[in-house]
């Protein structure tokens, strides 16, 4: 099971600057940045001085895919490149962040397997797609390190998508996840 000792504060990215601390944690992908805040965050906490290889990947686009949640739907695509645009700039501060403009897909398939010690998914929140991310970025964390996600919670029974996501972690690892504070689930890998 995934635990967290020392927490900073209950949110997401406080939850992963513990996990980087606390194990170590030098090679981490977050997949699905929006604008950009968790990755701003984690870089401006103690983690940084850590964290080696930080990989930031998002398509920032408009997405047609039915499954995609709200929060992908409600954005323009002059919003999306805003998002981008900023988060680029966050790497004249952070030598460690390498931005990729890319589907949580395309990305995995550049990395070997193993090369990663955390990989966080907070991508589409539709089924199918966080089922994707799953099978595409669990071969890429090394053995004893940990995949994650982001959403593991209800917000109202009309948002499906976050719903989507317990569902899809519940259905591929069972028993096997821990829930951690701020809505994340983990594995440690292997499984």
């Amino acid at each position: 099971m995934v635990t967290v000792k020392k927490l900073f504060k209950g949110n997401h990215w406080s939850i992963l600057a513990s996990l980087i601390i606390e194990r170590k944690l030098e090679k981490i992908a977050e997949v699905g940045v929006l604008r950009g805040e968790c990755t701003r965050r984690i870089l401006r906490s103690p983690a940084v001085d850590i964290i080696k290889d930080y990989i930031a990947i998002d398509p920032w686009g408009v997405k047609e895919n039915k499954q995609a949640c709200d929060t992908y739907r409600q954005h323009s695509q002059a919003d999306w490149d805003c998002y981008y645009k900023r988060v680029v700039t966050y790497m004249s501060w952070f030598q460690q962040l390498r931005v990729m403009k890319l589907s949580s897909l395309e990305a995995a398939s550049l990395f070997r397997d193993g090369y990663f010690d955390l990989v966080f998914i907070d991508g589409d929140h539709g089924y199918d797609s966080v089922i994707g991310d799953i099978k595409a970025w669990m071969p890429k964390v090394r053995d004893g390190g940990i995949l994650c996600g982001h959403d593991y919670t209800v917000v109202s029974k009309e948002d499906r998508s976050w719903q989507d996501v317990i569902r899809a972690v519940d259905d591929f690892f069972g028993d096997k996840k821990s829930i951690l504070p701020g809505t994340v689930w983990a594995v440690e890998v292997p499984i």
